[in-house]
């Protein structure tokens, strides 16, 4: 991966805001996949997340929005994952396309239900994704 790597963090929480801030102190630009249309259009104005940390200001004209996950996932060559375990495979769902020349970060802790996996095993098995293209932050908890 080099400078000119797309990035996408996915997910409008409090770890996927405190990941955009941090990586927006790295990068010049990322991706930010966020489904709810108000609280983009909220963090675009107000440069915070309305519901989670927000104190923490954002410069959102680094950022490139999408409220459809196909998009971001296209739009970007490494994805960090920030959508919690029991939602992250309903989320996926609507994205049809190829995962297996991303590089899939996973922030998400726990397993993916109905399938106990972890997230680089869920990727693995389920999306093809290579564990060489698999890696791991751990957060907060």
């Amino acid at each position: 991966m080099g400078p000119e790597t797309r990035i996408a963090v996915l997910g409008g929480g409090s770890w996927a805001t405190a990941l955009v801030k941090l990586l927006l102190n790295n990068v010049d630009h990322l991706n930010w996949f966020i489904r709810d249309e108000q609280q983009v259009r909220f963090i675009k104005k107000n440069k915070h997340n309305p519901r989670y940390l927000s104190s923490v200001e954002i410069d959102p004209k680094r950022i490139t929005f999408f409220t459809t996950i196909e998009k971001a996932i296209d739009s970007s060559d490494l994805l960090i994952i920030a959508i919690p375990s029991p939602f992250l495979e309903e989320s996926l769902k609507p994205y049809s396309g190829d995962f297996h020349e991303k590089f899939v970060v996973s922030a998400v802790k726990g397993i993916v239900p109905h399938h106990n996996l972890t997230i680089a095993e869920f990727f693995n098995r389920i999306y093809k994704v290579p564990f060489g293209n698999v890696g791991i932050i751990s957060g907060p908890c």
